[in-house]
């Protein structure tokens, strides 16, 4: 297994990369995605730069002109205008004029409370569960909007009728057809969006519902170590448990809190609590049917669902790529995908591969490359940003692609100028970032 030291040395690498990205990627990295998907917020960039949208091709759908641009889904986008006086406190922000457009940078009607601001949409409708994206000119009636009054949070459909007041700090995202909310008085309430109705959560969660959705009928909670609750604040596993995930495919992957006070190697769990995963595999991570495994010493492996090797367990380490996070909605949804492909790496010093979820390699990376230990702050915009000189000041960073090819940063081909960027914020679309 990978040694106390080169964990100490990953977790100081991914906090030097963490800060050395933003200067090689475009503001809106595949971290901030992350955290935007957590909290499905708007991204506020307080004035320190025009924002605008184009094609792939760099042709304008948007001017430069924006305080903001943020990918909501569903081929729709929110758009926060610069207004007088230029401010950066957030009083001055909130009062900022937001505006939504379909992929063609066509304006499409909404209306929200007086004295309010539109933060994000928070349920496209049922029409669009499921199916494909496709060119909105509308929201759909059931669609749901997320505005901010006082900094206070509330919830209206598109023509501005409130269906849940301006009471709650914190308005989680959708899933399954249930919302988690946190009001101003710190407590915690389930939202249906079918029949509109809310419900109390009878829980006292340490992280008070911060990200909590739910999936296949149950959330996760922190009330004296982690559990899982129903909407009907049923708890239906009866396991101590010290980690847990989320349940997907119908399996969760855990953690178990031992007599002794340690915790248990990575198990899977079903529904009901039941183990199902074989006792001689520890699981590292578990999405869409895979698992990255561990034997033992440098006998890192990836099993299907049948606990089938796919890849065999003869690597130093492993990590597993997922799917591109654009929206909120695709935080929740690509955890339940194959994952893009694996890295893997045979030693410490050895040159990291790209490996397919069929097990079969992609390509190897170029000689040096330090193994990619955060593979959402590395992968973007269709390219590879590989590290060498583990991000001291001897380091060196460049772009390759997935032929395990050198390749120019992607996009930058559109503008020679220093203070112009661009970067892929939905399929198809790119998010262009002019300094002043």
């Amino acid at each position: 297994m990978v040694t106390a030291t080169v964990l100490r040395k990953t977790a100081r690498v991914i906090g030097s990369l963490v800060v050395s990205l933003t200067a090689v990627v475009t503001p809106a990295t595949s971290q901030t995605k992350h955290d935007t998907a957590l909290t499905g917020s708007v991204n506020n960039t307080g004035y320190r730069e025009f924002q605008g949208l184009t094609d792939l091709n760099g042709k304008q759908i948007l001017p430069p002109r924006y305080a903001s641009i943020t990918y909501a889904g569903n081929d729709l986008f929110i758009v926060r205008e610069k207004l007088p006086p230029i401010g950066t406190n957030s009083t001055t922000r909130d009062r900022d004029k937001t505006f939504v457009i379909n992929r063609d940078g066509t304006k499409i009607a909404l209306a929200i409370p007086p004295e309010s601001t539109l933060s994000s949409i928070r349920y496209f409708g049922k029409a669009t569960k499921n199916t494909a994206a496709v060119l909105q000119n509308k929201l759909n009636d059931d669609a749901l909007i997320v505005f901010l009054q006082n900094r206070n949070m509330g919830l209206c459909d598109r023509w501005g009728k409130v269906i849940l007041p301006p009471e709650y700090e914190w308005i989680g995202l959708e899933s399954e057809g249930k919302i988690v909310l946190r009001s101003t008085e710190r407590k915690l309430f389930v939202f249906d969006v079918d029949n509109k109705k809310i419900s109390r959560l009878l829980c006292k969660d340490s992280r008070s519902g911060f990200a909590m959705h739910f999936t296949e009928g149950l959330a996760v909670i922190e009330e004296g170590g982690p559990k899982y609750i129903t909407p009907t604040n049923k708890r239906p596993i009866k396991i101590r448990f010290s980690e847990v995930e989320n349940f997907v495919g119908g399996r969760a992957l855990v953690h178990l809190s031992m007599i002794d006070g340690r915790r248990s190697g990575g198990i899977l769990i079903d529904r009901t609590g039941k183990i199902v995963s074989p006792p001689n595999l520890n699981i590292m991570s578990h999405s869409g049917g895979y698992s990255v495994v561990c034997l033992g010493l440098n006998k890192w492996g990836v099993v299907d669902r049948d606990f089938k090797f796919i890849v065999k367990p003869e690597y130093w380490l492993i990590l597993e790529q997922r799917a591109t996070v654009y929206s909120a909605d695709d935080f929740i949804k690509n955890a339940q995908k194959p994952p893009a492909w694996f890295y893997a790496s045979k030693g410490e010093q050895q040159t990291p591969e790209i490996i397919s979820k069929e097990g079969k390699l992609i390509c190897t990376l170029p000689r040096g490359t330090q193994f990619p230990f955060a593979p959402d702050t590395h992968y973007a915009d269709g390219a590879i940003l590989c590290d060498i000189g583990w991000a001291n000041k001897n380091s060196v960073s460049y772009y390759v692609n997935l032929k395990g090819e050198r390749i120019a940063k992607p996009f930058s081909e559109l503008s020679s100028s220093s203070k112009v960027s661009f970067h892929e914020i939905a399929p198809g679309r790119l998010l262009k970032t002019v300094k002043p």
